[in-house]
């Protein structure tokens, strides 16, 4: 059974290169645990939303 799970963080631009490190770190516990793909993505242009954005999360 193949399935996809992700998540969203907001943190500051600046921890950027401290996120990257543990998900570096992170990526051999999801592969023993069956993960066959590991990608991390990186965005800046979040606009703001009608129901939920995350500029709240600020």
């Amino acid at each position: 059974m193949h399935s996809i799970g992700g998540f969203v963080c907001a943190l500051p631009a600046e921890n950027k290169d401290a996120y990257r490190q543990a998900a570096v770190a992170a990526a051999p516990l999801y592969t023993e645990f069956g993960s066959t793909r590991f990608v991390e993505n990186w965005g800046d242009d979040v606009p703001v939303g009608k129901v939920t954005d995350l500029s709240g999360a600020r």
